[in-house]
């Protein structure tokens, strides 16, 4: 399942625009981050025959909270860098949304300025679509619609390899990172080190994923080092908003 992800955008006709795209081309989950108001209304007349696709579209107030059940985060950029994330060439992009069988999703930013670095940070990897030098830079609808017609058009030819492992959830991820950064902070690194190991830990789950057996293993692990090293834990669980040691997790031997 692949859904798409307009973060902030503008124009209410862009949004129908994408809609008819994504209905021309066989995608069905439409998200919007905070898009103008009485955006539905105003969208009608470029969705045409896409109204249940416009009608069904959802609204978030940030990325996080409206990639939270996804596993595989693609956002889309013009410029590349080191700021702005792990970067896939097109066609490797295609084939990894294609063959994963991932619950995916593809973000694409409002259309003055593009993605934030901070949405990009959320994302696992980011691509640019091919286009000119000249002029590289594309309409919203434009842009949804290349992807989503690339998708349509080399499904039939996607061969996946092994079967797919079964990633954990965004929203499982960002837990384990906030358990990390508890337990780090027990054992007295410092707040930019922390940051460091953040960053590369994030990097390699975004390259790699998590599956559930390694997900319980990272949180048995730092909830562990969070037993034997803080105190007044049921503090930081309401602070922090985390999962409780009673939650699953991997089982170390007692010594």
């Amino acid at each position: 399942m692949i859904c798409v992800i307009l973060v902030e955008p503008e124009s209410s006709d862009n949004i129908g625009a994408v809609a008819r795209a994504m209905k021309n081309m066989g995608l069905a989950d439409l998200r919007l981050i905070l898009p103008p108001k009485d955006f539905k209304r105003k969208a009608k007349k470029m969705a045409m025959s896409a109204q249940g696709t416009l009608r069904r579209a959802r609204v978030f107030k940030d990325l996080k909270s409206a990639s939270k059940d996804l596993q595989f985060l693609i956002g889309t950029t013009r410029r590349l860098g080191k700021k702005r994330g792990y970067s896939l060439e097109f066609s490797e992009a295609l084939y990894k949304l294609l063959s994963s069988g991932l619950k995916s999703g593809i973000v694409f930013g409002k259309e003055s300025k593009g993605l934030a670095n901070s949405d990009l940070s959320l994302c696992d990897a980011v691509v640019t679509i091919p286009s000119s030098s000249k002029y590289p830079s594309l309409n919203l609808a434009q842009a949804v619609m290349i992807f989503a017609f690339e998708l349509f058009f080399k499904s039939s030819q996607a061969k996946a390899g092994r079967p797919a492992p079964a990633l954990v959830s965004k929203a499982r991820i960002h837990n384990i990172l906030q358990w990390m950064h508890e337990a780090l902070t027990v054992l007295k690194y410092h707040p930019e080190v922390i940051q460091r190991i953040q960053v590369t830990f994030s990097n390699l789950l975004k390259r790699a994923g998590l599956e559930e057996p390694e997900a319980q293993m990272f949180t048995g692990l730092f909830q562990r080092i969070h037993q034997q090293k803080s105190i007044g834990t049921r503090f930081l669980f309401k602070k922090r908003n985390l999962v409780p040691f009673g939650a699953p997790c991997y089982n170390f031997p007692h010594e």
